[in-house]
């Protein structure tokens, strides 16, 4: 072959490559026999054959100007090339950030669930997604339920947060870095920051934050009250405050909704979550998602990890108001931004799309290792992103005019390929099927997190009266009695039972309510009451905090998991008893509302099978918490054992009724192993003679009693 031939056939090869000509088996046996120098005329030809079809689109104008990446190894799906092969990298390679820039209907929200339904079957990794406007991320509830992961979809009216609460190490720290968010995004002055700074380290110390861990912090209308008493301070700084945080706190979702400990920002990390943010105004958004950032990415910074494994993925859909620098020079919040960079490693992942660079800080870019660039707006778009990712001017130009929705440039962080790709999202069809409902139902998975509400506030933006407690705090509990209002004994015997001033006529309407329906959800309650979720959420909120009420959790086993009840305290049913409320008899036998709960789903469950089902039935000489009667088996007596200690008694109890088929449902599967054991032991003659003593865990109560009854698959039971 001539010198000249030779160096043709290396150029074509060189080209040929880049554009993914060999990728085939048989591309890549003709590149290895050519490295070793054996390549025939044959060899040569199919060479030239494997180019040519690329040769002919470039001189008609088709050719995609980007190289086609080899065959890459990873657990998690970037896209796909033209001809479906999937391009895949580590899941731990997205810890380095993910941007998505596409005009609108460039295909953002379909890629990001496209995303999200990976982020669903991956094990140990939770979602925190941000729906700034939609509420189309709710849907995807029932898919991750079909991997076996919880999906809480949250609104700012069920977040108990407080912004004071500070779970960092350092609470002057997080003190200093809320203080700065609140005055990047309310525009406070300089004196007007720092008077609202010292407030808060005074209502810390009182609290005694600054002496260790605390369950109680104050709340942010409670530094509002504090600023508004100092009346010799800088009194523009003080109005500046008053008048701007004051503005804040009275909009939704602050307004009514103020506690002493909220939920911990560490919840988002432990939980899949979607908070739809679309009824909160943009300052609340900011303050609320970037205060709850910061706590996340400090407390990962603090505990030193390195290169640790992908365990929580922070989505922000329609993210370009939140990324952007606020306006007037103030100073750009470092949580979301420049943080994004310190918390590579530490197995946290963050991903925001947005519509244009317009607006955004260049250090957006620089800490977000894999980016989509999709359809845009503006030729300055196209030159901005497209230069983040060293897209040529041939690249750009063929963007503008060829790239379509669902279409992107993909540059992966994972470092064996960094050329820019293009690869297409497959369409993810997901149903609007998760209603409003089902919303409030999964947020019962966080009910049992321990909150404090602050109900002294709950008729703000009125001013509270200002008494000092023992503990030096403010409340608003308002004028309290002289000592000899308080010893008057005619005064004490014309008045009628002392409520608590933080409650009102309709907590004690609730109260009753509670009593009377103890198996209720909260969702059921609150309807057949008539009032809505919020309303009701404060109602609990103050009962809770009086020591009224308490909540106990029942995992019934089911799709949907855990649900949570209301249990009246010993306090509560002494105010009720005080007040004369007589409780109608609710047919659900004894014991707390976790007790009352399973026994009602045996009954219900048994019925849909076609049985007779009884609660606290003692037709037999003994009272049993369930009997269930079908006229082709034995009658079956079951103990619903949600307190340990009761089961080997009442399963003698229940043969010496004559019963022939017993079952005990136990919580724990230690406990039912236990049980089991004594069973055996000290029942042997008994299950010789054709007893059976069936010991189960409560959550299978379906499938015992499907088999002992005979009924299979013919279950129809009522699901709690």
């Amino acid at each position: 072959m001539a010198r000249r031939d030779r160096q043709d056939l290396i150029d074509e090869i060189v080209w040929g490559s880049k554009r993914g000509a060999f990728e085939s088996d048989l591309g890549q046996s003709l590149l290895d026999v050519w490295r070793a120098g054996e390549a025939d005329a044959s060899d040569i030809e199919m060479i030239y054959e494997l180019t040519h079809p690329l040769r002919m689109k470039a001189k008609f104008g088709e050719e995609v100007p980007f190289r086609v990446p080899p065959p890459l190894e990873g657990d998690f799906i970037l896209g796909f090339l033209d001809d479906g092969r999937p391009i895949r990298v580590p899941r731990d390679s997205l810890t380095r950030g993910t941007l998505i820039a596409g005009h609108t209907g460039a295909g953002k929200s379909n890629l990001l669930a496209f995303h999200a339904l990976q982020w669903a079957a991956m094990r140990n990794v939770a979602l925190m997604l941000l729906d700034m406007y939609k509420t189309q991320a709710r849907h995807l509830l029932p898919y991750f339920a079909r991997c076996g992961k919880e999906l809480i979809v949250l609104t700012p009216r069920a977040w108990p947060f407080n912004p004071l609460q500070s779970d960092d190490r350092d609470p002057i720290a997080h003190a200093a870095r809320f203080s700065d968010i609140l005055a990047s995004r309310v525009g406070l002055p300089s004196r007007a920051r720092a008077l609202f700074r010292t407030t808060i380290h005074e209502l810390y110390a009182e609290y005694g934050i600054f002496d260790g861990p605390r369950t109680e912090w104050p709340c942010l209308q409670q530094a509002l009250v504090r600023i508004e008493s100092k009346r010799g301070q800088n009194p523009a700084a003080r109005d500046a405050v008053l008048d701007r945080v004051g503005s804040l706190v009275e909009s939704h979702p602050f307004h009514r909704n103020a506690w002493k400990r909220g939920w911990p920002a560490s919840v988002f990390a432990e939980h899949s979550i979607v908070l739809e943010m679309k009824d909160a105004s943009e300052s609340a958004k900011q303050i609320m998602l970037e205060t709850t950032l910061s706590s996340i990415f400090n407390d990962k910074i603090d505990e030193g990890i390195v290169n640790g494994p992908l365990s929580l993925v922070i989505a922000l859909e329609d993210s370009q108001r939140f990324f952007s620098e606020p306006s007037g020079g103030d100073i750009v919040n470092p949580t979301v931004i420049e943080q994004a960079g310190l918390i590579r490693g530490s197995g946290l992942a963050l991903l925001g799309n947005v519509q244009t660079g317009i607006g955004l800080p260049k250090s957006l870019s620089a800490n977000m290792g894999t980016r989509y660039v999709g359809p845009l707006g503006t030729a300055d778009d196209y030159v901005r992103f497209g230069g983040d990712m060293g897209l040529s001017r041939e690249q750009i130009q063929w963007a503008k005019h060829n790239l379509e929705a669902g279409r992107y440039i993909v540059q992966t962080a994972d470092g064996r390929w960094r050329h820019p790709m293009l690869l297409s999202i497959p369409e993810v069809k997901v149903p609007p099927t998760v209603t409003d409902e089902d919303v409030a139902q999964s947020v019962s998975a966080l009910d049992h997190i321990p909150t404090v509400p602050a109900p002294e506030f709950s008729d703000w933006p009125g001013r509270p009266v200002e008494v000092k407690t023992e503990g030096g705090r403010e409340s608003a509990a308002g004028p309290r009695k002289t000592q000899s209002e308080a010893s008057d004994p005619s005064d004490q015997e014309s008045q009628p039972p002392q409520l608590p001033r933080t409650l009102k006529k309709e907590d004690l309407d609730y109260l009753e309510a509670i009593a009377g329906s103890p198996v209720d959800s909260t969702t059921a309650r609150d309807k057949r009451l008539h009032i809505s979720a919020w309303k009701g959420n404060n109602m609990r909120a103050r009962l809770q905090a009086e020591g009224l009420i308490k909540q106990r959790r029942v995992n019934p086993g089911t799709r949907g998991s855990s649900r949570v009840l209301l249990e009246i305290t010993p306090a509560g049913h002494a105010l009720l008893d005080s007040l004369g409320v007589r409780i109608e008899q609710h047919g659900l036998g004894r014991g707390g509302p976790v007790h009352m709960w399973w026994v009602a789903a045996l009954r219900d469950f048994a019925v849909g099978l076609g049985a007779k089902s009884d609660i606290e039935d003692e037709s037999s000489g003994a009272r049993v918490d369930v009997t269930i009667r079908l006229e082709s088996v034995a009658p079956v007596a079951c103990e619903v054992e949600t307190s340990p200690g009761h089961e080997m008694a009442n399963i003698r109890k229940d043969i010496t009724a004559g019963f022939e088929t017993i079952v005990s449902l136990v919580e724990s599967p230690s406990r039912m192993q236990l049980i089991r054991a004594k069973v055996e032991s000290e029942h042997e003659a008994e299950l010789r003679q054709g007893i059976t003593i069936e010991v189960a865990r409560l959550v299978d109560f379906r499938e015992v009693l499907e088999r002992l009854l005979g009924t299979g698959s013919r279950s129809s039971g009522k699901s709690f």
